[in-house]
This record gives structure tokens, sequence and C-alpha cells, in this order.
């Protein structure tokens, strides 16, 4: 929980200035130990619903598990990297579009078919977009908040593609 307050603390605001301490259902748990750095390129493996790969950056984060092409997949991952602000429940701005287009790309799909889904990505960051940056979270060992704040960002800046 600690970790969770410490996340938050950096700004956890909706955009307009107004601050929101809405974590989610965060429970005190004994989260796993943070992913391990790799120095070497390494084969990128899979898995369906979110899978991780060991590929460059860091051990644990997720592979692309879309039919995407790469050069897509690299441009998602990119593009979020640019985000510098945090996206909060109710957000809605071309950010969360990125953001979206990031998780759909990486195996946290938004939703399966229709609004949110891969080609469909949103502006607006409400259950489904929540429900996936924890799912996110979860994979790498960050505290799972649904919040897309610090820590969030700084994890997904390790991610090579």
């Amino acid at each position: 929980v600690a970790s969770t307050i410490f996340h938050c603390l950096s700004g956890c605001t909706d955009g307009g200035g107004n601050t929101n301490w809405d974590f989610g259902s965060v429970a005190p748990t004994t989260a796993p130990p943070p992913p391990h750095r790799s120095s070497s390129r390494s084969h990128v493996s899979s898995t369906s619903g979110g899978g991780t790969s060991s590929a460059g950056g860091v051990q644990g984060t997720p592979a692309p598990t879309t039919t995407d092409s790469p050069a897509a997949i690299k441009a998602s991952l990119q593009a979020v990297t640019t985000v510098s602000r945090n996206l909060v429940y109710g957000t809605v701005s071309n950010d969360v579009l990125l953001l979206q287009k990031f998780l759909n790309a990486y195996g946290f799909p938004v939703a399966a078919s229709g609004v949110g889904s891969s080609g469909h990505e949103t502006k607006f960051f409400g259950t489904l977009t929540k429900v996936a940056v924890k799912k996110f979270q979860q994979s790498v060992a960050l505290p799972v908040t649904g919040f897309f704040g610090p820590l969030t960002r700084q994890m997904i800046s390790t991610i090579r593609p």
C-alpha cells in the first residue's frame, strides 16, 4: 500500500487539477520480485492474453500478441512512451488513444471486439482501459492501481520492441 501511495503522490490528477485517489481494488499483498534486467537481445516469445517476453529490455515484460505488423507494434510502443502526464479513469485525450493502442498490441486488450478493441481504440479512459492497465501492472510486478502514472510509464519505457 505504501508503494501505491508513493505512486500517486507524484500527481494523481484528472487532468483538470482535481486530485484522484481512486486506487481501484488494492489490498496489501506480497508482491513478486521486480523483473530482472537483461542486457542481451533474445528471441521474442509470447502467449495469448498477456504473454511475457525477455525481448531485450526487461525480462517478464509483455510481448506483442496481436496480428499487427511489427512496424505497427513498434510504433505503438514508441508513441506511448511520449505520454508524459498521468492518465486516470475519466480522462479524455489523445494520450489515452496511444495507451489503448499499446495495451492492445502488447496483449492486454482493452476490449475483445468493438469499442476499445484493436483498430477501434478511443480517447476515453474508462473501466475497460483501467482493467487493461491493471493487468499490465500485475504482469510486471507494479502496484495494481489502474492509474497510468510515473511507475507505469517508467516500466513501459524499459520495453524493447
